[in-house]
């Protein structure tokens, strides 16, 4: 009994079922040069998207390195612009240090010759001799310039 009962509907369904797939492949079967008109498209879309995005990727990778290149060029010119500017102030100042170690040599000989030919010269009540005034104003000189 369960047999007929399964057969009936399967007699019954199964040409609903049938004919609903049958329209499916028949509206397939005629659109199906539209789907692979479309599936074509979006694939060329799709296609020339990424090209243009790995086109764009590359263009900017190399502005980027350009872009680096230069900074590091810069970096190096004001690296180097600045050891030749350390470099200058230390002669400068090695010079004007010299300058003065010889003033102060030479002013020291001048007052202790001064001081050893006239003892007041180490007593603050007495006045200073011209040689001596001499001596501290080329010192003075010296070390300005």
């Amino acid at each position: 009994m369960k047999d007929s009962g399964m057969s009936q509907i399967i007699q019954n369904e199964l040409p609903k079922k049938l004919s609903k797939f049958k329209s499916v492949l028949n509206f397939l079967k005629d659109n199906l040069p539209l789907f692979i008109c479309i599936a074509v498209v979006i694939f060329v879309i799709i296609c020339y998207t990424n090209h243009v995005y790995k086109l764009s990727q590359d263009q900017a990778d190399q502005k980027y390195a350009k872009m680096q290149a230069a900074a590091q060029k810069q970096q190096a010119d004001m690296h180097e612009l600045l050891n030749k500017a350390v470099i200058q102030i230390d002669q400068d100042i090695t010079k004007k240090f010299d300058k003065i170690d010889t003033v102060t040599a030479a002013s020291k000989t001048t007052v202790v010759k001064e001081v050893a030919k006239n003892p007041r010269l180490s007593d603050p009540n007495q006045g200073i001799t011209d040689d001596m005034l001499t001596a501290i104003n080329n010192a003075r000189k010296e070390t300005q310039q």
